[in-house]
C-alpha cells in the first residue's frame, strides 16, 4: 500500500524544487540495467483505491496508522520538509494516518530495523555499477536491519556475481529489480541529480 502511496513527483517539486527526480528502483536511472520497476507495477503517481485495495485484502483498516522514522540533520535540512510531504501525500484520500517521529543519527542509527519499521535512508554509492544498488540492500542480513531475507533474491544476486557477460549480469539485475518491487522490501522515491561544473 505504501508502494501505491509515495508522493514521488510532490517531494520532488515541492520540497527539491526539480533538483532531484522520482527514482523507481534502487538502481539509479542512467545506470545500465536499470528499470522503472516499482513504476511498473504501482504506477508512477499515487493510487488511493489501489492502496486501499491492498490494506482492506489484508485486513487492515483504513486510515491504517503507521509511524515514519526519519532523521533530521544527517541527510540536510530539507528532510523535514521532505517528511512533511511524504505524510501529506500518504495521508490523502484516508488511506495512512501517518506519526511522523525523529531522532539524530547517532541514536538513529544504532536501532533501524530493531526498533524502527518504517524508515528513512539515504545512499551514496561505493562504487558507480548497478550492482551496488542491489546487493547492498537485497541479500540476507545487510545493512539496514530490515529482516528482508529471500531464497529467490539470495539467488538471483549469486547469480548477478557469478555472471560471465556484462549482457547476462544486466538481464539478472533487472530481475532483481522486478523482483524488490514486487516484495518492496525497500521502497526507493528520489535520486539527486547529477551536476558536474
Amino acid at each position: 500500500a505504501l508502494a501505491y502511496m509515495m508522493p514521488r513527483a510532490a517531494i520532488a517539486t515541492r520540497v527539491y524544487r526539480g533538483t532531484v527526480k522520482p527514482l523507481y528502483s534502487m538502481p539509479p536511472a542512467g545506470l545500465p540495467g536499470h528499470t522503472d520497476a516499482f513504476a511498473a507495477r504501482y504506477g508512477r503517481a499515487p493510487n488511493i483505491a489501489a492502496a486501499k485495495r491492498e490494506l482492506q485484502g489484508a485486513g487492515k483498516q483504513v486510515p491504517f496508522p503507521i509511524e515514519l522514522w526519519w532523521t533530521p540533520t544527517h541527510y540536510g535540512d530539507a528532510t523535514a520538509d521532505e517528511y512533511a510531504e511524504m505524510k501529506r501525500g500518504l495521508e490523502r484520500g484516508g488511506v495512512f494516518r501517518v506519526t511522523l517521529k525523529s531522532s539524530e543519527w547517532a541514536q538513529y542509527s544504532s536501532v533501524l530495523g530493531n526498533q524502527y519499521n518504517a524508515y528513512q535512508l539515504g545512499w551514496f554509492p561505493d562504487y558507480p555499477d548497478p550492482e551496488n544498488y542491489v546487493l547492498s540492500f537485497y541479500q540476507a542480513g545487510n545493512f539496514t536491519e530490515n529482516g528482508y531475507s529471500s531464497p529467490r533474491m539470495t539467488r538471483l544476486l549469486n547469480l548477478e556475481q557469478a555472471a560471465t557477460s556484462d549482457s547476462r549480469r544486466l538481464a539478472i539485475i533487472r530481475q532483481i529489480q522486478t523482483l524488490a518491487a514486487q516484495d518492496v522490501p525497500i521502497i526507493p522515491y528520489w535520486q539527486s541529480n547529477m551536476i558536474a561544473v
